[in-house]
Formats: structure tokens, C-alpha cells, sequence
């Protein structure tokens, strides 16, 4: 088998709870082991997901992909990349705006929430760093949502939501790389996940695809 052509399952369910662009929508994806998925008109890439099946894996998985930052904060410091954010515990509104107020030459265009130890999250884009500004709209469509819903448990789900029983998994980010060398080393910080990779870069080169990084960014309690 071609060294690039890397095929992993992708596992899909029905309760994930994303919004994208603010509207909530049901969809359950997990991508455990999942990094490139070559498909005809494209590559895709999965980035930010950090669960494997063993600790040793995962501390592996993460080591290699630290090396990419390293890689581009020394040879491209100035040049500016994407990259998904996870952190090793759930994390405040307040939290995420100190810690951005110590980076602040990085851009968050999203950041991703999710109820504790319960299945599900949600996507919300956020414009000029303002959090709280994206999480009040974001609110205000839930409390809609819910006055049309007949569905008791995503109701209940939304009331959690609204009475702030949630936490920040995740960001979407765009910086220069020597910024988001040192977001990595944040102590909330898990991962730093560039969306950049050598093999699937490779594969697009040769067979003349575009290459597509996807966010599944991983939970600290391990739900999907």
C-alpha cells in the first residue's frame, strides 16, 4: 500500500450536538485514529483529535504533532497558519479571555462548548475575539430552538446550556506560528494541532488534490 494512502474509520452516530454558524444541528461524528481520508475530488485531514486507543499512542500522537509547531515556529516564524486548540479541562468564558489577552496576536474564529461528561458540543464562530458577544447570540437562538422543540431531552439539554452548566473544549485559531508556540505552552493547553500534514500535503501534490483540514477536536472527559 502507497505510504501516504493512510484510510481510517470514521465512525458516525446521531446525537452530537454542532452548530455551525451559529444554527444547531444534529450530528454525531467521532474520528478516533482518523487522519487522512483520501477521497476523489480531495484530501481530508482530521485535526484535533488527540483520543487513541492507548495512552502511549495518544502521548505519541501529540509529540508528533508538537514537532510540526516546533518545525514551523523556527523555519516559518512570521508565517501565519491555522490550527485547532484543545485543553486538558473544560475552561471558562473568563479563562479563554485571559489566556488570549497573554496571545493577544491570536485570532479565535471559533470556539467549541460542550456540557460535561454527557455526549455532545457545539461549534459557535466568534468575530473580533469577542466571546462573550458569540456566546449571548449563540443563547439566544438555543432559547428560540427550544420554544419550537416537542424533544423533552434536548430542552432539557438547551436549559443546561442556558443556565451555564458548559465548558470550552476547544478554539479554532489563526496566528503566526511563533504566537501559537506559545499558546502551546499555556497550562490549559493540550494540543496545538496546526492544520498542516507532511503526508497528506504530499498526496495532494502528487495526485494534483486539494487538501482539506477538518476540525473533530477531542474532550477532556472523553466523550464524543
Amino acid at each position: 500500500m502507497n505510504k501516504y494512502k493512510k484510510i481510517f474509520s470514521i465512525f458516525v452516530c446521531i446525537s452530537i450536538f454542532i452548530s455551525l454558524g451559529g444554527f444547531c444541528i444534529k450530528n454525531n461524528v467521532s474520528a478516533k485514529e482518523a487522519d487522512i481520508i483520501e477521497k476523489q475530488e480531495s484530501i481530508k485531514v482530521f485535526v484535533g483529535g488527540t483520543i487513541r486507543e492507548s495512552d502511549k499512542s495518544k502521548e505519541k500522537y501529540i509529540a508528533e504533532r508538537k514537532k510540526v509547531l516546533e518545525n514551523y515556529s523556527k523555519n516559518k516564524a512570521l508565517g501565519v497558519s491555522e490550527a485547532t486548540v484543545t485543553f486538558n479541562s473544560f475552561i471558562s468564558i473568563d479563562e479563554l479571555n485571559n489566556m488570549i489577552k497573554n496571545n493577544s496576536g491570536v485570532k479565535v474564529e471559533s470556539i467549541w462548548i460542550s456540557i460535561p461528561n454527557q455526549t455532545g458540543r457545539a461549534a459557535i464562530s466568534v468575530k473580533d475575539n469577542n466571546f462573550n458577544n458569540a456566546i449571548g447570540e449563540f443563547l439566544k437562538k438555543l432559547k428560540k430552538q427550544k420554544l419550537s422543540s416537542k424533544n423533552e431531552v434536548l430542552k432539557a439539554d438547551i436549559d443546561k446550556i442556558i443556565n451555564g452548566k458548559y465548558g470550552i473544549f476547544a478554539i479554532s485559531v489563526k496566528a503566526d506560528n511563533k504566537q501559537l508556540t506559545k499558546l502551546n505552552s499555556e497550562i490549559k493547553t493540550e494540543l496545538v494541532d496546526v492544520h498542516y500534514l507532511e503526508d497528506a500535503e504530499n498526496m495532494g501534490k502528487k495526485e494534483n488534490k486539494k487538501v482539506r483540514y477538518i476540525e473533530l477536536p477531542s474532550k477532556p472527559d472523553g466523550t464524543e
